[in-house]
């Protein structure tokens, strides 16, 4: 969160738990790509925006919201989404494409496979030649990382492509629905052929296999319906309440565990319980045993003593014979010296 104030960062923090919990990310890492791609989008900490219906939210909980409405409805994650925004949110934000538009839209490509770099620099790439030359100057193209002539050749292509095409539109999404009636109808008709050189005219090679794959695959009337809940605040509240239930599914799961553990113990017990009741039984039987013919023996118990006692005195006194001999031997051979030196 590089670059934010603490203001910003305390008024973050809450929705930046919530969001970590939802997508299984460390908080640290959530809250860089976060602060990363808001920022791109314009997107501040502690703000407050007014959407398209005048209802007025706290940007990052907005913010965060789209994002956690992302990546639980879309065949994403928070690595691939903050990557593919990355490269095409600021390109997108320029070309006057709203944060749910853009979430939808890397959410319908995500789908069918085109995610992270691909789609972002695929997404980058057609907002800029999706726009006429006159509608950005160098410094804003620059701001995108890209060269201000070249962005404005690619542009000047897929204008002409488009004017041929009859494709018209006031901003880029207009175009693109265009585009994708065309398509349709090329479709139809049996016409790919026509439909190829038209993504390669319009968006170019580099970007072709995102375009075509979004013009053939894509959902249009989905991505709609998803840019307009998150454009209208229908998901506020979305990362706070999906978090509720994910901790609430983990003190669930956690309670299961600990009832499969107890079931566990139990059926052991039943198992085991019978075999060793079984062996203390016969233990028992057979210390009593041992007890009635010592009660019935005593006599016999008393010899037996003795003679332990007989036995142990021999072992003590064989020992004893032992430790005398050895020391009777190094005597002989301490005399055997002594003498040698006096001779």
């Amino acid at each position: 969160m590089a670059g934010w104030s603490t203001e910003q960062i305390m008024a973050a923090v809450p929705s930046m738990v919530d969001l970590a919990t939802v997508s299984g990310t460390d908080l640290g890492r959530m809250a860089d790509i976060i602060s990363d791609t808001a920022t791109a989008l314009g997107v501040k900490a502690g703000e407050k925006i007014t959407l398209g219906n005048g209802k007025v939210v706290d940007a990052m909980q907005h913010y965060t919201d789209s994002w956690a409405y992302a990546i639980t409805n879309a065949n994403l994650d928070t690595e691939t989404l903050g990557l593919s925004m990355k490269y095409n949110g600021a390109a997108m934000h320029q070309a006057g494409l709203s944060q749910g538009d853009i979430f939808a839209a890397n959410m319908i490509a995500a789908n069918f496979g085109s995610k992270g770099s691909m789609s972002g620099t695929a997404f980058r790439s057609g907002m800029i030649r999706l726009q006429a030359p006159a509608k950005k100057g160098a410094q804003a193209l620059e701001e995108m990382g890209l060269n201000a002539s070249e962005a404005q050749k690619e542009m000047a292509a897929a204008g002409a492509a488009m004017a041929k095409l009859d494709i018209q539109g006031t901003s880029v999404m207009d175009k693109v629905i265009a585009i994708k009636r065309k398509f349709d109808e090329n479709k139809a008709a049996g016409n790919s052929d026509a439909n190829a050189a038209m993504i390669n005219d319009i968006f170019g090679k580099n970007a072709f296999q995102t375009w075509a794959s979004l013009m053939d695959n894509a959902n249009l009337e989905q991505m709609q319906k998803w840019a307009a809940e998150m454009n209208s605040g229908e998901i506020e509240g979305w990362t706070a309440d999906t978090a509720g239930v994910m901790r609430e599914s983990a003190n669930v799961q956690f309670e299961l565990l600990k009832s499969a553990i107890d079931a566990c113990a139990e059926s052991l017990g039943h198992i085991f319980l019978p075999a060793a009741v079984t062996a203390f039984q016969t233990l028992a039987s057979g210390a009593s045993a041992v007890n009635e013919w010592i009660q019935n023996n005593q006599t016999a118990v008393q010899w037996l003593g003795l003679l332990a006692a007989a036995l142990s005195a021999a072992i003590v006194g064989f020992a004893g014979l032992g430790v005398a001999s050895a020391a009777f031997s190094v005597i002989s051979s301490g005399a055997a010296v002594a003498g040698g030196a006096i001779t």
